[in-house]
């Protein structure tokens, strides 16, 4: 049974081989590992050609010009072999045996999981270790998905390839958010299942321009897109999950450089609760807003 690793890559060539390092390192002998270079401006196609040509498991994918993470992750999947399918960011790295415990994992479930995912260990530029995050959520959690991506980082799941191809694979439209979308879209067809333990290491590097999550437009793009998509959804949820919802997003969007969300989430809980706490909140915002303005972090 093959399993098909699928790496996007854009300017990443002094960190991918670390990333396709950990992979073999895995001691799953059946699997192919899919890069696909999104039109990258550095030696990325040199480095990869030079490692696939002494081990046969490398595909090297380029794309003409770039297409952005999700549309990268997509060509992976249509060139993809295996029945089992595992993502891996570029500039991640995976720890020794989480393939066979993800593996192994799925020969204990019946067939309607699809998804299997593990913790991670984050690490930040400087090398010092950051947060640890323990997958907790198993079976179907929909309401918590549609709250936060309680999943987290691709890098984290091994998918079964039919659910991918039954939901279309990853949306291109996303700029930021592709995963936690795929993941709300997957958990309407399948329950998920996870190893507790932090199997991946997840580096932050708030430096790299390459890197969606520096991007504040594309944070605000991916959010706003996400609540478009799923508005019947989130209506449907009950008065604390929607104020769980408003509190962790108008977070994300706050951060991303946006004033407007932010502060109508904080009205919209205040009405919803009387709370005067959600207004203060509010007031914080505005002042992190033209803080960061006045400090030119935010212009675009």
């Amino acid at each position: 049974m093959i399993l098909s690793v699928i790496i996007p890559a854009y300017n990443r060539a002094t960190v991918l081989p670390q990333a396709i390092k950990s992979v073999f390192a895995q001691g799953f002998e059946d699997l192919e590992v899919i890069v696909v270079d999104d039109a990258s401006g550095d030696n990325t196609q040199s480095v990869i050609t030079a490692m696939a040509q002494s081990d046969p498991r490398i595909v090297y994918i380029r794309h003409p010009h770039n297409q952005g993470g999700a549309a990268a992750r997509n060509t992976g999947i249509e060139r993809a072999r295996g029945e089992y399918i595992a993502f891996l960011d570029s500039d991640d790295e995976w720890l020794p045996h989480k393939l066979a415990r993800q593996m192994e994992l799925f020969g204990k479930l019946d067939a309607s999981y699809g998804v299997v995912y593990t913790g991670l260990q984050v690490i930040y530029e400087d090398k010092k270790k950051g947060e640890v995050f323990r997958a907790s959520h198993r079976g179907s959690f929909l309401n918590e998905l549609l709250i936060c991506n309680c999943v987290r980082t691709l890098s984290s799941v091994v998918v079964k390839r039919h659910f991918l191809q039954a939901v279309g694979g990853l949306d291109p439209r996303l700029k930021s958010c592709q995963d936690w979308d795929l993941y709300i879209r997957l958990m309407k067809l399948c329950p998920f299942e996870c190893i507790e333990d932090p199997l991946v290491v997840y580096y932050v590097n708030k430096e790299d321009p390459s890197r969606i999550s520096n991007t504040r437009a594309s944070i605000i793009q991916g959010h706003r897109l996400i609540a478009e998509k799923y508005k019947e959804d989130y209506k449907r949820l009950s008065r604390a999950e929607r104020l769980r919802y408003l509190e962790s997003v108008s977070e994300m969007y706050s951060l991303g450089g946006s004033l407007t969300h932010p502060l109508s989430m904080m009205l919209e809980a205040f009405f919803l609760t009387g709370r005067v706490q959600y207004l203060s909140k509010a007031l914080r915002y505005f002042a992190r807003f033209f803080k960061r303005k006045l400090n030119k972090q935010y212009g675009y």
